[in-house]
């Protein structure tokens, strides 16, 4: 899933293990029931799944 936008920043809580690449760069791993913070404006991020993910957008 490709997440592309306007907000500031997001925030990810993962369910499962997940993996995300921002800007194309090398994937970063992010473990289970784990938050992170990501500055989202002018960035794209790919994200492995958005099954096991929950995406906040905060402006």
């Amino acid at each position: 899933m490709r997440i592309c936008s306007n907000e500031p920043c997001i925030v990810l809580l993962t369910e499962k293990d997940t993996w995300l690449r921002v800007n194309g760069k090398e994937p970063i791993s992010l473990k289970a029931n784990h938050m992170a913070i990501l500055a989202c404006e002018n960035n794209v991020i790919d994200i492995s799944s958005l099954n096991s993910v929950l995406v906040i957008q905060v402006s």
